[in-house]
């Protein structure tokens, strides 16, 4: 009989492939792939440093928000804005010219950015300040507390980011004279369109004439076209803002002085460029936002070797005129600075504002006109402001 096989699957043979070769980049693919991506990165790198620039200027609004709402309730709670405690020649003919003192010196007292700690939610470096070492010189009333003695220097050096704008990379430098220090800071009061002194145009610095801003009764304070809203032991009152708030600057911003010595951007100390805006409309050479004159701010520290670094920076000074008496509004802000306005709002303004031309002139000439700028400056001029600038 025949015999059978079991049936068993035959396995069929399978064909050999040949090893897949993998193809590389080419040197010319490679490197149109890098060009690719290069351009991509030009492109991109202006958009994220403009959004990252957005969110600095947007946190620098806020903190003027604030500090100007902060002076708001201090005005309603103490009936007046409060001031920059600086010597007055007013005071006592045995006081030197406020503009004459170096930052370090006795007569210092509190400024108004110091006075308005507690009211932005700095009680407790507030609470520091020592009020047993007093200030030297005739005050009217009790001398106030001084900033420079080493009892207060856990206030004056206090690094507060309420008082700076994260744009300006030059705030961590402490500004030093002698063996003082003061925090930086960005953020000034607008003392007025005239100078911080007695001056005359034709005999320089004097204690009688001129249209300054040294005091309650001084030319430049009185003046409806030049007082400004926080001065040297002056302030304004809500009432006394008859442009009305929303047409009035309270605070702008300054930049922090480019070398250690330079006094500008110093949150407690109340002199021109530190915390102070004084002549910084027409009628002034620091006339606008960012002026880059020369001639522009006059204040403590800056010598003529630092010429070409301020010209370079935008942070001019007179050095030939080592005091502190005038100062404008200064940022890194491409185009602009920002302000906070006597209603508690904050708003950038373009460096191209409207300004006037430069006139020296102790009375405001009747043939000169007021500018967008200027009226914003002044608190009384009653004059309207046909355009607001933001």
């Amino acid at each position: 009989m025949p015999q059978f096989r079991p049936w068993r699957p035959v396995a069929l043979a399978t064909p050999t492939r040949a090893p897949r070769r993998t193809r590389a980049f080419t040197l010319v693919e490679l490197l149109v792939v890098i060009a690719i991506i290069g351009v991509l990165v030009a492109l991109l790198l202006p958009a994220v440093q403009a959004a990252r620039e957005a969110a600095r200027r947007n946190q620098c609004l806020s903190n003027l928000r604030q500090l100007s709402l902060g002076l708001s309730n201090f005005e309603s709670a103490k009936g007046a804005y409060p001031m920059t405690l600086l010597p007055d020649k007013s005071v006592s003919s045995n006081n030197p010219d406020p503009s004459q003192l170096p930052p370090n010196a006795a007569y210092i007292g509190p400024n108004w950015a110091v006075q308005l700690l507690p009211f932005v939610e700095q009680q407790a470096v507030y609470s520091r300040l020592d009020d047993s070492v007093a200030a030297g010189g005739t005050w009217p009333g009790k001398a106030p507390p001084r900033m420079s003695h080493p009892k207060n220097a856990a206030v004056r050096t206090a690094v507060l980011d309420v008082f700076r704008c994260p744009t300006d990379s030059f705030n961590n430098t402490p500004h030093v004279l002698g063996t003082v220090e003061w925090a930086r800071g960005n953020y000034a009061a607008n003392g007025g369109n005239a100078a911080l002194i007695n001056y005359d145009v034709t005999s320089g610095p004097t204690q009688g004439t001129g249209y300054g801003i040294t005091g309650r009764n001084s030319d430049g304070w009185t003046c409806p076209k030049r007082g400004g809203v926080i001065g040297p032991n002056v302030s304004a009152r809500m009432k006394d803002i008859t442009d009305g708030t929303m047409n009035t600057i309270l605070l702008g911003e300054v930049r922090a002085g480019i070398k250690e010595y330079d006094s500008r951007g110093c949150w407690a100390l109340g002199f021109a460029g530190a915390s102070m805006l004084y002549w910084y409309g027409t009628t002034g050479d620091d006339n606008g936002p960012n002026v880059c004159s020369s001639l522009a701010d006059d204040v403590y520290g800056p010598t003529a070797a630092d010429d070409p670094l301020m010209m370079q920076e935008c942070m001019p000074d007179w050095e030939d005129h080592p005091d502190s008496k005038q100062a404008t509004v200064r940022s890194m802000h491409p185009g602009g600075i920002n302000i906070g306005i006597c209603d508690g709002s904050a708003h950038f303004i373009s460096d191209n504002i409207q300004t006037g031309s430069f006139q020296v002139s102790p009375d405001w000439p009747a043939t000169l006109p007021m500018t967008a700028w200027d009226k914003l400056i002044a608190r009384g001029d009653d004059q309207v402001i046909e355009q607001m600038p933001f």
